[in-house]
């Protein structure tokens, strides 16, 4: 019998040792992949996997707008739901819920599609509002996904005229999309997604319209009436009338697409953060640790670009091990003109000289179309573009693509998810190729002298005022950026 029992142990000891964590996890094999530089062939590279799906669409994403992004790939969607495709969306509720609400929601319900929102936490839980789901990502049939730093509005997709993020995403197909898929699912099934609920239609006999005297206030009632219905009608027409650009965008992003980089990877690996907040989120992180393993083992290089450069006290010690080391690390990030986030900047400008003053070499982005990069209309090559990728190179051949901004947000509340293809040479070409091609557009920091000059480059005049008012508060509270 002890027997028995000792085999059943043994057993069950080599089950878990094989127990695989889907959020963070390596797999040797085939993988086909496509790198997605450019806006426009991102946003048909998805319309073209939403076409072919069969079985499941599950999107991901932190904002979802109500633009013309957003109808294209809304109307994508309820036609693959009503050709019996299961679709779910998750998106996060912070920003999202602005404009698509829980009206927009109600009307894809209709068609057979699942909404749900991610922490739908009052604004006055300062401590659980930090908590956001930073992912982007889209998975068809549990087969091939698309993930990094593009969420679902104009600006993602090189279709505003007035900004423009600069972005970068991985297409792939192979045995590590189930990974990503099984991590989709726990977030979906977790107490922290909420499914969508439209607001009941206001009726006079609720209590918020009942006065002090037993009256009713019939104005606020008419008033929140014809906003209900206001609302109703702007998301049924959002998701039913066509776009009338599509033809001009689909046809434009195929051009782009058929100029991306097309390859395979044989080596890759999943990180992502689990859905859970408070104290555990903050002392289980994942791919912050990833990355500071992947500084900490670089031996010759780093190259990278992100939105914003704010570090927390133990990244701030390991780069500096690597500089000491003489590892070259370059790097681009945005400048004022070109940052959608004037309070991370100002606390980047009080740190940057200290760290060129290490060796890091910083690029900072001047805000114009890079060369060589067309767009749908003169218009948009007109507006300020800025970085938005988060995309890191280690040695020349490991490239990690995902949604991990260098900030605090991301090191330590955000869900976040990288995507890591190991010794491909080829693919990390490419990449450095299109960031040494972004900082052509930039200005080299490297002394005092070039730092105020980058803060008055193109300066415009609001962004200095918010600059100033913004550069003692930013600094003080940075960790929370």
């Amino acid at each position: 019998m002890k027997l028995c029992f000792l085999f059943f142990m043994i057993f069950t000891a080599q089950l878990n040792a094989t127990v695989i964590d889907p959020f963070k996890t390596s797999v040797s094999g085939n993988h086909e992949i496509i790198l997605l530089n450019y806006g426009l062939a991102s946003l048909e590279q998805r319309l073209e996997m939403i076409e072919h799906a069969k079985k499941s669409i599950d999107v991901e994403t932190y904002i979802f707008n109500t633009d013309t992004t957003g109808q294209i790939i809304s109307q994508a969607l309820i036609k693959k739901a009503r050709e019996g495709v299961k679709v779910r969306i998750l998106t996060d509720w912070l920003i999202s819920h602005l404009q698509f609400s829980p009206f927009y929601a109600y009307e894809m319900q209709k068609f057979g599609i699942e909404v749900k929102y991610f922490n739908t936490s009052s604004i006055i839980h300062l401590s659980k509002i930090q908590y956001r789901n930073h992912r982007k990502a889209l998975l068809i049939d549990g087969e091939a996904a698309i993930v990094g730093g593009r969420n679902i509005a104009d600006e993602y997709f090189d279709l505003s005229e007035k900004f423009n993020f600069l972005d970068r995403d991985l297409m792939v197909s192979g045995p590590i999309v189930n990974y990503i898929q099984q991590t989709f699912n726990t977030i979906w099934n977790s107490e922290l997604s909420v499914s969508a609920r439209r607001p009941r239609q206001p009726k006079l006999s609720d209590a918020l319209y009942l006065t002090e005297n037993n009256g009713v206030d019939e104005i606020r009632f008419h008033g929140d009436l014809l906003a209900f219905f206001n609302s109703s009608k702007n998301a049924g027409d959002f998701l039913s009338i066509p776009n009338s650009q599509i033809g001009a965008i689909r046809a434009f992003g195929k051009s782009e697409l058929s100029e991306e980089y097309k390859g395979t990877c044989q080596n890759m690996s999943f990180y992502s953060e689990y859905p859970i907040i408070g104290r555990k989120n903050r002392s289980e992180r994942i791919i912050k640790y990833d990355m500071e393993k992947r500084i900490l083992n670089s031996q010759e290089s780093i190259l990278f670009d992100t939105p914003y450069f704010i570090l927390d006290k133990k990244l701030n010690i390991i780069l500096r091990e690597a500089l000491e080391k003489n590892v070259m690390v370059d790097f681009l990030t945005n400048s004022l003109i070109s940052t959608d986030d004037v309070m991370m900047y100002s606390v980047f400008d009080s740190l940057i000289k200290k760290w060129i003053e290490s060796g890091l070499r910083a690029n900072i982005y001047k805000g114009k179309v890079p060369n060589n990069y067309l767009t749908l209309t003169q218009k948009i090559s007109q507006a300020i573009f800025g970085i938005h990728a988060k995309s890191y190179i280690f040695d020349k051949k490991d490239v990690v693509i995902g949604s991990y901004n260098i900030d605090p947000h991301s090191a330590n509340f955000n869900l976040e998810l990288n995507l890591v293809c190991t010794n491909n040479t080829e693919l990390a070409d490419f990449v450095a190729a299109d960031i040494r091609g972004k900082i052509k557009g930039s200005i080299f920091i490297d002394s005092e002298k070039t730092i105020e000059m980058a803060k008055f480059y193109n300066k415009k005049f609001l962004k200095l005022i918010e600059y100033y008012i913004f550069k003692i508060p930013s600094n003080i509270f940075s960790y929370l950026l």
